[in-house]
C-alpha cells in the first residue's frame, strides 16, 4: 500500500523526503523493490517472527506494531524529528508544513485523532526530552505488558502531560480517521461527498489488506497501476445493476453469483454494481461480504463498482463499445442497439445457452439489465460442482469492519 501512497505523494503532492522502513523482511526483498524505484528503504527487524502473516489484534500483530516504538525512539535519541506514517494513508496534500505549523517549538508531539484517541500510525514527534520520555514509557509498556503501541502512546502521553509535555491533537477537519471519513460521513464511492478541508485520510477501521485496497480503489484513492488493474486493454467486461424492486442483500448476492457464472462462461470480467443497505442507500460490497474470501476465489474476475469512472481510465473508456442485454419471459420488440433473449415463463439459461447467445459478441461491455433469472447451471457437472464450491467459499457474508467471515 505504501507504493500506492508514494505514487500519489511524489507525483501530485510533491513530498520528497521519504525513508521506507521495512520491519518484516530480513531478505531485503521489499527494499530491493523500493531501491529500484529510487525510494530510500531501510530494513529494521527486531522481532525474529516479524515476517509472519498476522491478523489484526493478534499477539504477532501487536509485536509488529510495537517495533515502530523502538524505531522512533532510536530516531529521537539520534536527534532527529520524525513524521511517522502508516502505509494506509491517503494524502490530499503535503501534510508536513501544516503539521509543523500546528506543532510549534513548544510542542513535542502531534497526532491524528483515531476516533477518540491519539493514533500511533500518524504522529509527528520532535526530538525533545519530553518526547523521548514518552517513547521510553511506550517501550517499557511494550516490553512488559504486551499492549500495542497505540495503547502505549495514549498511556504515556497522559502520564507525561501532567509533567509538562506539550502535545497537539491534529484537527479532525483536516486529518481524518477511517471511521469518520468513510462511515460517519458516508463515503463509499469516488467523487461522493468531496472533502474540501481534508489533508490526510487514514484507511483504517477496517481489517485486512484486501479490504483496504478494495476501499481505496472504489474511492479513487488508489494511484498505483503497475499491475494494470486500471486497464481495459485485452479485457472484455460485463456489468449489471441490482434490482430496485427487490432491494435486499439476499437478492443482490444471488445476482452477484449469476454475474460470476456468466463471466466464467464468456471469459469476461465482472464490473460490480452498487449494493443495497438497510437504510435504503446504495453502498459498497464492503458492508456485506468478506473481501479477503472474495479475492481468494474471484480476485482476478471482478472490478470495483467505480472502475469505469476512475480518472485513470477517462480516455480509455471513451472508445469502449457496449450493448444492453435483457432476459425476458415473453417475446417483445427489441429496441435498436439492445439484445433480448426469451427465457420463457420459468426458465433460466444454462452455460451452453449463454455461450450460444453471447459467446460471439465483440462489444467491450455487455450491460445486463437484470440478472434475476440469468443463469441456471453449468452443463458440465464437474465445472458446476467446482463453481458452486467456489461460491460457497468465496461469497461469504461479513460486516463493514471485515471482522466476520
Amino acid at each position: 500500500m505504501f507504493v500506492n501512497g508514494y505514487s500519489k505523494e511524489v507525483c501530485f503532492v510533491r513530498v520528497f523526503y521519504w525513508l521506507v522502513v521495512d520491519i518484516q523482511d530480513r531478505s531485503n526483498t521489499l527494499c530491493v523493490e523500493f531501491w529500484g524505484k529510487s525510494i530510500p528503504c531501510y530494513v529494521y527487524v527486531e522481532e525474529k517472527n516479524s515476517n509472519k502473516l498476522s491478523s489484526y489484534g493478534s499477539k504477532d500483530f501487536i509485536k509488529k506494531m510495537n517495533i515502530r516504538t523502538y524505531m522512533i525512539l532510536e530516531t529521537l535519541r539520534s536527534g532527529y524529528d520524525i513524521l511517522h506514517t502508516d502505509a494506509d494513508m491517503y494524502y490530499y496534500g503535503n501534510p508536513l508544513p501544516r503539521v509543523k505549523q500546528i506543532c510549534n517549538k513548544k510542542c513535542s508531539l502531534a497526532a491524528l485523532i483515531d476516533w477518540k484517541t491519539l493514533n500511533a500510525g500518524f504522529v509527528y514527534v520532535r526530538s525533545t526530552n519530553e518526547s523521548i520520555k514518552v517513547y521510553e514509557i511506550m517501550k517499557h509498556i511494550a516490553d512488559t505488558t504486551g499492549k500495542d503501541d497505540q495503547v502505549a502512546l495514549n498511556t504515556a502521553v497522559n502520564q507525561r502531560s501532567k509533567s509538562g509535555l506539550h502535545y497537539e491533537k491534529l484537527p479532525k477537519s483536516e486529518f481524518k480517521c477511517g471511521k469518520v471519513f468513510y462511515e460517519l460521513e458516508s463515503r463509499d464511492f469516488g467523487g461522493e461527498n468531496p472533502c474540501k478541508t481534508c489533508l490526510v485520510v487514514h484507511n483504517n477501521f477496517i481489517v485486512g489488506m484486501e479490504a483496504k485496497e478494495y476501499r481505496a480503489k472504489e474511492m479513487f484513492q488508489w494511484e498505483f497501476n503497475e499491475d494494470k488493474y486500471f486497464s481495459v486493454e485485452g479485457h472484455k467486461f460485463l456489468s449489471y445493476m441490482n434490482s430496485e424492486t427487490d432491494a435486499s442483500w439476499t437478492s443482490d448476492k444471488q445476482r452477484l453469483r449469476i454475474a460470476f457464472a456468466i463471466g466464467q462462461v464468456l471469459n469476461r470480467t465482472v464490473i460490480l454494481p452498487k449494493f443495497h443497505c438497510p437504510n435504503n442507500r446504495p453502498c459498497s460490497l464492503l458492508y456485506h461480504m468478506s473481501i479477503m474470501k472474495l479475492d481468494q476465489h474471484f480476485g482476478t474476475k471482478y472490478k470495483v463498482s467505480t472502475f469505469l469512472h476512475n480518472p485513470l481510465l477517462v480516455d480509455a473508456v471513451k472508445s469502449m463499445t457496449s450493448i444492453e442485454v435483457s432476459f425476458v419471459s415473453n417475446t417483445t420488440k427489441t429496441a435498436p442497439g439492445k439484445l433480448e433473449f426469451n427465457i420463457g415463463a420459468n426458465g433460466s439459461p444454462d452455460s451452453k445457452t449463454i455461450f450460444e447467445w453471447l459467446g460471439n459478441r465483440d462489444e467491450d461491455i455487455l450491460v445486463f439489465k437484470d440478472l434475476k433469472n440469468g443463469f441456471s447451471k453449468f452443463v458440465d457437472s464437474a465445472e458446476n460442482d467446482s463453481f458452486n464450491q467456489k461460491c460457497k467459499e468465496g461469497l461469504v457474508d461479513s460486516v463493514y469492519l471485515q471482522t466476520q467471515s
